[in-house]
């Protein structure tokens, strides 16, 4: 026997060893693979709202923290002492997570321990300050605590960490809205309005059961915030007020968020000589969008001042009644004037302006001539009459013709200097055209200034007595009318509220 068959059995008996292990490697690697499947189908599971999953997750993983914090909720109900031990070793596990501290806090807070409860929720939120769970959970543990500002201020973050719309967290800023106890806790919201502010105060205008809640969040903004009241904030107050009858009221809150130069163009008709633009707010002209119609103040020969109105019309066609607004006149008799160039405006029809009341019942109260055609610069005028029982008021730019031949506009149309001015009375050729168009017409005005012209809608009672008087005076320069100057503050006049924030 030679030396080389002597080693050959030790080779063979190296090279089985190596397959054996080759082989238990595999098999562990395949074993750890089926339950890495087999755990990361249950995690998934888990998190889609699979409670039970849970315990599966744990069979295969231990302490995978997920599944522990979810044992561990599962336990609280019964056993508290046992879900505290496993929400502790949940968080071990995963330092980075806030849920189990969050579950612990709650542990805390019920057996008395305020101090290690707070300590808790304000690690959870400073571990996961983006995370809009936490800070809902947050906000629920500081309002159950009685800190009710540190609450709606987590469910403040809450909102601005998710940008969809989430109505339910601003119905709750509704709800203490309408709570005249628990309001004032919007206060430091108020002055520091956050980014979800106007969907919130929008929703609350709508909804809210009591105009009063409206009014004093608004009064919130108003008196006590460094951040101006916004147009759609104003927009959305003066809805509300009009749709409860509060016509003065919604007037004020429109004078007073006027700047001092655009108070410098007010009048019973406000910007009359277009030297500002077009606006969006109710007692400001409106332009409603319209892809064949551009609306625009611009600079022309001709004009009082530096601009006026310039409507260019690109083969319009159905009804035009986009260019409205609103008025707060009292009763009596006025004449609308003006100065108007036509520039090839075709139209069958032609275009003019209407006069209407509003509320508490629609009522056509004015025309003037037809637009068509081309004409150099000229003056044109219109007697009306407000009613005694017309609280509210508009005038429209609209089509003169009644059928969609009469309808079609092509061509341009400036208007500048217009004006209302109180008169003693109207002419005879305007009161025999008012008899014939109430004759002729009976109709009830269309309006697209959301609803305010709805028959049914309550009364709002005349302005008091010394708001009137004081106005008087001041009309005589002005040629009479509710809307003849500034007014001021809204919280200092008759009937508005005031004391807002104490």
């Amino acid at each position: 026997m030679n030396i080389g068959e002597l080693k050959q059995p030790r080779v063979g008996a190296g090279v089985l060893a190596w397959r054996v292990l080759i082989i238990l490697v595999a098999g562990f690697l395949a074993w750890r693979i089926i339950v890495s499947g087999l755990a990361d189908q249950a995690l998934d599971q888990l998190r889609n709202g699979d409670k039970p999953a849970a315990q599966r997750v744990l069979g295969l993983l231990p302490g995978q923290p997920d599944a522990l914090y979810q044992e561990a909720m599962a336990l609280l109900p019964t056993d508290g002492a046992a879900a505290e031990v496993q929400l502790a070793q949940a968080y071990r596990q995963n330092p980075t997570r806030a849920r189990p501290l969050l579950a612990l806090a709650d542990l805390a807070l019920a057996r008395g321990d305020l101090e290690q409860a707070d300590a808790l929720v304000e690690a959870a939120v400073k571990l996961e300050p983006a995370n809009q769970a936490i800070h809902r959970s947050a906000a629920v543990f500081w309002l159950n605590r009685g800190q009710v500002e540190r609450g709606l201020q987590h469910l403040s973050l809450a909102l601005e960490a998710w940008p969809a719309p989430n109505q339910d967290l601003l119905d709750i800023f509704v709800r203490f809205a309408e709570d005249p106890e628990a309001r004032i806790a919007l206060k430091p919201l108020a002055q520091n309005p956050p980014s979800w502010w106007p969907a919130f105060f929008q929703r609350l205008a709508q909804r809210a059961l009591n105009v009063e809640a409206v009014r004093f969040v608004y009064g919130l903004r108003a008196l006590t915030s460094r951040t101006p009241v916004t147009p759609e904030e104003r927009q959305a107050y003066i809805q509300r007020l009009l749709k409860e009858g509060m016509i003065t009221e919604a007037y004020l809150t429109w004078v007073n968020g006027l700047s001092g130069g655009d108070r410098k163009h007010m009048g019973l008709l406000h910007n009359g000589s277009f030297e500002l633009p077009l606006g969006t707010e109710l007692f400001d002209w409106q332009m409603s969008p319209h892809r064949q119609v551009v609306a625009r103040t611009a600079p022309t020969v001709g004009v009082a001042g530096e601009r006026a109105l310039q409507l260019i019309f690109r083969g319009q066609e159905g009804r035009f009644q986009h260019l409205h607004q609103a008025l707060y006149l009292d009763p009596g008799t006025y004449r609308l004037s003006g100065k108007v160039l036509l520039d090839s405006l075709t139209s069958q029809g032609g275009l003019r302006w209407t006069l209407r009341c509003l509320r508490p019942r629609q009522a056509v109260l004015g025309e003037s001539e037809r637009f068509l055609g081309s004409e150099k610069w000229r003056g044109f005028k219109m007697d009306f009459e407000v009613p005694e029982d017309c609280q509210l008021q508009e005038l429209r730019l609209e089509s003169a013709g009644r059928s969609s031949l009469e309808q079609r506009v092509g061509g341009e149309i400036w208007f500048d200097d217009l004006a209302i001015r109180r008169t003693t009375g109207l002419t005879a050729a305007a009161r025999a055209d008012g008899l014939a168009r109430g004759r002729d017409t009976g109709e009830k005005a269309e309006s697209d200034a959301d609803g305010l012209g709805q028959e049914g809608a309550p009364e709002q009672d005349s302005p008091a007595p010394d708001a009137k008087d004081a106005q008087d005076d001041q009309n005589r320069d002005h040629g009479g009318g509710k809307a003849a100057s500034p007014q001021p503050p809204l919280a200092d006049k008759a009937g508005a509220p005031g004391g807002y924030g104490q």
